[in-house]
């Protein structure tokens, strides 16, 4: 029971990261890209951002944890 319930959650978080998502078409144009510096393309590339979001995380938790300690 709770195996299904998981799954129905995970799908309706997947459904809701799907409606909100936007594709820039825009970004896999060639000559647009060659154009942009890493910042923006960091900007335009929402997987890259949130891998950055995670990583930060996880400094900020071993920081935190490092200051407990001390």
């Amino acid at each position: 029971m709770s195996f299904f319930a998981m799954i129905s959650h995970r799908f309706g978080t997947y459904s809701q990261i799907m409606a909100n998502l936007t594709i820039d078409l825009e970004l896999f144009e060639s000559d647009n890209v060659e154009d942009l510096t890493e910042e923006q393309m960091l900007e335009k590339d929402p997987v890259k951002v949130f891998k950055k979001l995670i990583k930060l995380q996880k400094e900020l938790t071993t920081t935190m944890t490092k200051l407990r300690f001390l």
